[in-house]
């Protein structure tokens, strides 16, 4: 149960916040000697606040979301275009995201780890205005590279060229699986844990890259000439997808068959957040033809530093019957489900010697009870069937490695591993302002 802050502890933040800015002065506008008009040292203020733990359980590094619109109640002129983050005298990495691209930041993001029932105090340092730019370590990036300057043999690939990276790219006509038009066929996204990647094409679902190292890899990865299906000192593509969903891959239901999301007019992807703390990308499918529909699907894909979780927020026009993903079935490997008992999440997973070189790799969606309508399974993968609400949908997907950066090699540690998933999701951190 969370512990909902008192309007006493408002109040006093509010006074603090109203004593830091009251006592801050305001920028003086100044004239050089060459005419230009320029400013002093902007004003700078501070806002403390909390971050609670609710469980009687240690947390790992999770990602925190303190959003302007909750600290605008005790300030009007919070700039987190220029903001830093401190835990007592430490800066704390964070990342600014704009989410309406109006180029004013919506939402800090940093990552902690707590101990059972911990609390901890933060305090944000800003400027009222301009903006203050970190060099943070990278944990976590997202991007695509496409072919420029390949020429297209009979067989339909590409030959030479070099791989450019882009921020936004909708699907070439001519492009086919395997024609080398994208770098590893499509876009990736990857934190110090794992890595994913979406094939760009008519199969549309997510593969796994297991991670040896916690460095940001994928810029290395893929280039001609160099298999990404044999082990590396970074690591290696650990699933075989085949005709799967692969990994939290997207389909529905139509007729009890499942059709993944193959029949789209157009398809693009847009490189959103390349960290340093959360990766995003933006898939869109226009027209896909389906149970004798057309829906405009929007796919927007997040990973967060020192975590495994992707977390999928669908968006769909009109009402269809229902939307699915799913697990890849490979033997041998044993499906484990959670107890549905506890809070609104849940999960179904795989675990067993499943990689693409026969060891150890976990995979699990985590989705919402109140979205679901059936757990069932076909001849290629375990399958989760949920409903959306108000063209609104979304769960998580995470991998593990036996050989990766954390080694869960065992069915009791990848267990383990779920269950404090399952509990930061059912009772996520609480921020006290």
């Amino acid at each position: 149960m969370h512990n909902k802050p008192s309007k006493f502890t408002y109040l006093l933040a509010a006074m603090a916040a109203t004593t830091l800015l009251g006592c801050s002065p305001q920028p003086k506008l100044t004239t050089t000697d060459k005419g230009v008009t320029s400013t002093t040292a902007p004003a700078k203020s501070s806002i403390s606040f909390s971050v609670a733990n609710p469980t009687k359980q240690n947390r790992s590094e999770e990602l925190i979301t303190l959003a302007k619109a909750q600290l605008l109640t005790l300030a009007t002129e919070v700039n987190l275009n220029a903001a830093t983050l401190y835990q007592g005298e430490q800066e704390v990495a964070s990342q600014a995201i704009d989410n309406d691209g109006d180029g004013q930041a919506d939402a800090l993001l940093f990552t902690s780890q707590f101990d059972a029932e911990q609390n901890k105090t933060f305090t944000l340092s800003y400027q009222t205005t301009g903006q203050v730019t970190h060099q943070y370590p990278s944990r976590a990036h997202a991007e695509l590279s496409v072919n420029q300057g390949g020429i297209r043999g009979a067989d339909g690939k590409l030959q030479g060229g070099e791989f450019v990276p882009v921020k936004f790219q909708q699907i070439p006509e001519d492009h086919i699986p395997g024609d080398f038009q994208f770098r590893y066929e499509g876009p990736g996204w990857e934190s110090d844990k794992i890595a994913y990647r979406l094939y760009f094409d008519e199969r549309n679902v997510n593969d796994i890259f297991g991670k040896r190292v916690p460095d940001i890899v994928l810029p290395e990865v893929g280039h001609i000439g160099v298999s990404y299906h044999e082990p590396a000192p970074w690591g290696m593509d650990i699933l075989k997808v085949g005709p799967s969903l692969g990994i939290g891959g997207l389909g529905m239901l139509v007729d009890g068959k499942l059709s993944r999301v193959a029949t789209a007019s157009d398809m693009s992807v847009n490189i959103i957040e390349q960290g340093p703390i959360r990766a995003h990308l933006q898939i869109k499918h226009t027209d896909w033809a389906i149970a004798e529909q057309k829906f405009q699907l929007t796919s927007d894909l997040t990973l967060s530093a020192g975590s495994r979780l992707t977390h999928n927020q669908l968006t769909i026009d009109g009402s269809p019957d229902n939307l699915v993903t799913g697990i890849v079935k490979h033997q041998p490997s044993e499906l484990i489900t959670s107890d549905t008992s506890q809070g609104d999440w849940a999960y179904i997973a795989t675990f067993g010697k499943q990689s693409y070189v026969g060891d150890e790799m976990g995979m699990a969606i985590f989705y919402k009870k109140s979205t679901l309508l059936e757990v069932s399974e076909d001849s290629h993968n375990h399958l989760v069937v949920m409903k959306p609400t108000q063209g609104k949908l979304d769960y998580y997907f995470a991998g593990t490695w036996a050989q990766d950066v954390d080694g869960i090699a065992t069915k009791q540690g990848f267990v383990d591993y779920l269950e404090q998933t399952l509990a930061a999701l059912n009772q996520p951190l609480a921020i006290n302002l």
